[in-house]
């Protein structure tokens, strides 16, 4: 039954409500109660006087049993009183009631003297004669005797009423009418308070049922929330909504990035796994030749065939080289050593190693400074792997007669690197995943090829140095390999910064 929220707050609601109706029905009637009370003492305030004129007029008579006479004759007349008759200590000497009614002895002179003296307010209450723990409004006035007061006569009023709810409705119109009032203010709010709790609650149940279809397709299928409030108007349900389609939203991004990770992930095994195993099956099967037929190769065939064994351990070694230094960069806790340096002479001791490389090739390597040298602040081994990975790149896809060349520009405290070549160019379906891991313009990935690792190490470090990498290439005009590096004042501080990927 209270399962829901609306039936909680429901629940909550009427038990609140009906505990205040309770509360104000009790100040009512205590108020009506109290208010009766005064009204039937001012009104009775003269009515023991009067007795007193009427029966103890002459001389005070004493305290005789004729008294229980005059009472029941007094009582007789007014049903709602009783009489009793006080000496002046208070002690009750003369009563008609029933043995054993009367259970107290005597009467406190305290509210007596009070209402005498006109100095208490009202209703003033007196001891009830016929309870110990009771005390009534009465009326009261002294009885005098030739030698001065004898006592007093105590006549309480209201004797023998009912104090029920019930006698007081029937007593009094004004109370009853106060109560259905009250009771029809208390259904009024109850109804009101259900239907105001509705109204808000079901605008959660909705976002309930929204978040539920989303759990209940995997968190695979986002089902918008939709507010309903003007611009403006909206409440914490409706920023809970925004928050919810925030959230969902993003869960898709990220299983959308899990999933061309994993595919990525495949993809890295798979081409991996090729890349590896074509240089190993040529290294093995090279040696095994050697094994089987040393004896019967010539010297210039054993020569070539430890030729080509070495050459295809150095490519496997060098694609082994470029994994594992990958996934240092990918590490959380990559680290690097920055360093303030000269860009430009760390672009001649790149290109002077591949002098000779490029000199058998026919190509030719040459390096321009537009503008004034200048410092780089950056970790000098990652930066020389970089420019060795582009330089190589354009040299392998360069033909013979071609040029490679690097352009370094120096503005606005950053430092720009390019590396162009004369070369065959990438196409454009091409250009935007160059710098992906093992991507290859070569589908069929023959010898010498590489295996699309370098350029992801590229990005990969410049990314860490807070740069950016670009290319741009047209087929048959060749490609321009550019980077951007922090400009640093010479002779700078070296510091260590570790990045968190």
């Amino acid at each position: 039954m209270l399962r829901t929220l609306y039936s909680k707050i429901a629940v909550t609601l009427a038990v609140l409500v009906v505990l205040l109706g309770v509360l104000f029905f009790m100040l009512v009637r205590s108020s009506f109660e109290m208010q009766r009370l005064v009204v039937e003492q001012e009104l009775n305030e003269p009515l023991a006087q009067n007795l007193v004129k009427e029966y103890f007029s002459r001389g005070g008579r004493p305290f005789t049993e004729a008294d229980h006479a005059v009472f029941d004759v007094m009582m007789r007349i007014n049903p709602g009183i009783e009489v009793y008759r006080l000496d002046e200590a208070g002690r009750i000497v003369s009563f008609s009631a029933p043995e054993g009614r009367v259970v107290r002895e005597r009467v406190d002179l305290g509210p007596i003297r009070a209402f005498l003296a006109r100095s208490a307010p009202y209703p003033l209450a007196g001891d009830d004669p016929r309870n110990l723990s009771r005390q009534r409004v009465f009326s009261v006035a002294p009885i005098g005797g030739d030698g001065g007061q004898t006592g007093f006569l105590y006549v309480i009023l209201g004797a023998e009423r009912e104090d029920s709810l019930m006698a007081s409705l029937s007593v009094n119109q004004a109370f009853r009418t106060a109560v259905l009032i009250m009771a029809a203010g208390v259904a009024l709010a109850l109804l009101t308070g259900f239907v105001a709790f509705r109204l808000f609650t079901v605008r959660l149940e909705r976002l309930a049922a929204v978040m539920e279809r989303f759990r209940a397709s995997g968190f695979t299928e986002h089902v918008p929330w939709h507010s309903r409030a003007r611009a403006g108007r909206e409440d914490e349900i409706d920023a809970l909504g925004r928050t919810y389609n925030h959230l969902a939203e993003h869960a898709l991004q990220q299983l959308e990035r899990l999933r061309a990770g994993d595919a990525a992930r495949r993809d890295l095994i798979a081409n991996v796994s090729h890349d590896l195993r074509t240089p190993l099956a040529s290294l093995r099967g090279y040696l095994d030749t050697l094994l089987l037929k040393g004896d019967a190769l010539s010297e210039p065939e054993r020569a070539r065939y430890l030729e080509v064994a070495a050459r295809q351990s150095e490519r496997l070694g060098n694609l082994v080289s470029q994994l594992f230094e990958l996934a240092r960069l990918d590490a959380p806790d990559a680290q690097l050593e920055r360093e303030p340096f000269m860009i430009e002479e760390l672009v001649q001791d790149v290109l002077q190693q591949f002098a000779l490389a490029a000199r058998d090739k026919g190509v030719t390597v040459a390096m321009e400074v537009a503008g004034d040298s200048g410092f780089v602040r950056a970790d000098i081994a990652l930066i020389e792997r970089v420019l060795v990975n582009l330089v190589d790149n354009a040299l392998r896809h360069t033909p013979g007669g071609g040029t490679v060349g690097v352009t370094v520009r120096h503005a606005a405290g950053r430092v720009e690197v390019e590396v162009a070549d004369s070369g065959e160019g990438i196409a454009a379906d091409a250009l935007p995943h160059v710098f992906e891991r093992l991507f290859t313009t070569d589908r069929t990935r023959g010898p010498g090829r590489g295996a699309g690792l370098g350029l992801a190490i590229v990005k990969r470090v410049v990314e860490l140095h807070g740069g950016t990498v670009s290319v741009r290439s047209e087929p048959g005009r060749g490609s321009r390999f550019a980077f951007e590096l922090e400009a640093a004042a010479a002779g700078g501080p070296r510091d260590e910064i570790v990045i968190s990927a």
